[in-house]
């Protein structure tokens, strides 16, 4: 390692482990005589792209980390794109909604997709989720809390959050 530092040096060194898809950033030092520490801050996937062999994990900025194997998580549509490339700019909107919302909420969501009127979510119960642009996330995401709480869930086909103020339930 010491002499590849020779050669490349440390920011060199750094470029090119930051250039692996589940790199998000890499510090690397160097003690005399012959010590090289590397600090790498992980990507974290938050959705997945594509489905079967094709599938990539992405992390919150659209960008393809690796094959989504057993990964329970939400499922972005759309194509999806090779490891180290970035989704398309309304898969990364999607992608980007999906990381800012609570855990609790995030783990109920099976599916998401953009529509021409806003995000999509789909839950694990088939609870779809009009969530509209990603204005007010906080509100939205609370509205959604609320209603699913409140209401008995078996008998929602969605849940309308475009204006979280006035919140709407359509029942099925």
């Amino acid at each position: 390692a010491i002499d590849l530092l020779k050669e490349v040096g440390i920011p060199a060194a750094e470029r090119r482990i930051e250039a692996l898809p589940w790199v998000e950033r890499a510090t690397v030092s160097r003690s005399w005589p012959g010590t090289v520490q590397v600090a790498v801050v992980q990507r974290t996937p938050v959705a997945v792209v594509g489905s079967g062999t094709a599938a990539v994990t992405v992390d919150r900025d659209g960008q393809a980390l690796g094959p989504a194997s057993d990964a329970d998580l939400p499922v972005v549509s759309g194509d999806p794109v090779a490891a180290g490339e970035e989704l398309a700019a309304a898969q990364r909107w999607v992608v980007a909604t999906l990381a800012d919302l609570p855990s609790e909420l995030r783990s109920e969501v099976a599916a998401a997709s953009a529509t021409p009127t806003g995000i999509r979510l789909t839950l694990t119960d088939d609870i779809e989720v009009r969530w509209g642009d990603s204005r007010q996330p906080t509100a939205k995401a609370d509205a959604v809390q609320v209603l699913l709480e409140q209401a008995d869930r078996a008998t929602i086909a969605t849940i309308d959050v475009t204006v979280p103020r006035a919140a709407t339930v359509t029942r099925s």
